[in-house]
């Protein structure tokens, strides 16, 4: 005659705050996707004061696609605010600025032209991506690299989605 023996799980218990208590079970969320924050010490020399002033301009240490007529909207902030500074200064931290490859990327791929407090005015139009992509081609053109062919922003990726569990490619073949 044979027995019914039960299984019964082993039972893990850890000290808790009302005596032994089960372990909670770790719920697998992805990490925050990281920001590193701007830091003066990371940006160039020149463009320093740019972000020491109007900090919104800058994500992820890179200058975004700025408002036609930013210059004088600098100036104007300055005034307001009391500061005085060389306008010639502003002038050229604010040309280095927009004369990288960087920026121009930006121009091509991202939609709007922000303000000074980082926020959308107006959006980037066909004619200034154009403008754009021929500057970045002298830049890539004056450092000897290959240049990206034209219209290359304009085109959709597509990402493949990756299928769960094993892709079976081959057929069975009937036997007889």
């Amino acid at each position: 005659m044979m027995e019914n023996k039960t299984r019964t799980l082993k039972k893990i218990l850890v000290p808790g705050e009302n005596g032994l208590v089960r372990p909670k079970k770790k719920s697998h969320k992805k990490p925050a996707p990281k920001v590193k924050k701007l830091d003066l010490k990371d940006i160039r020399k020149h463009q320093r004061r740019l972000v020491k002033y109007w900090p919104d301009l800058y994500r992820n240490g890179r200058i975004l696609p700025v408002a036609i007529g930013i210059r004088e909207a600098m100036l104007n902030d300055l005034r307001t605010r009391g500061i005085e500074v060389n306008p010639k200064r502003i002038a050229s931290a604010l040309s280095s600025a927009l004369n990288t490859e960087n920026y121009q990327r930006r121009v091509l791929f991202m939609k709007h032209r922000y303000g000074l407090d980082g926020k959308p005015v107006a959006l980037i139009t066909d004619q200034e991506r154009e403008y754009a992509y021929q500057k970045l081609v002298e830049k890539m053109a004056e450092r000897k690299r290959t240049a990206p062919r034209h219209g290359f922003w304009k085109e959709k990726k597509t990402f493949r989605r990756k299928t769960k569990g094993p892709v079976n490619t081959v057929k069975p073949t009937p036997s007889c």
